[in-house]
């Protein structure tokens, strides 16, 4: 399950409140303030979310086509059936 953006917020707050000025830094590493950490983790997120909704609208849709195909196929049954009674 993917963490939400006020989640994200809190968590960093939590690391500002306890003095971590920025993350990655050390010997011959670039570090980042948190204000960047901050706004590069909620971009990826809202990027993941993005593609997470992308992926349900799509399993949603291919749970409908198959529902149209199903009622469709009882239709056809039903209509069959019928004739098949009414010729008898």
């Amino acid at each position: 399950n993917t963490m939400s953006i006020p989640e994200l917020k809190l968590y960093i707050w939590v690391l500002r409140a306890m003095g971590l000025p920025s993350i990655g830094s050390g010997v011959g590493k670039p570090s980042m303030t948190m204000d960047v950490v901050e706004n590069v983790s909620i971009s990826i997120l809202k990027q993941v979310t993005l593609a997470q909704e992308r992926v349900m609208e799509k399993r949603l849709l291919d749970l409908i086509i198959d529902v149209f195909q199903q009622g469709r196929l009882l239709t056809d049954n039903l209509e069959s059936s019928s004739r098949n009674l009414k010729s008898a």
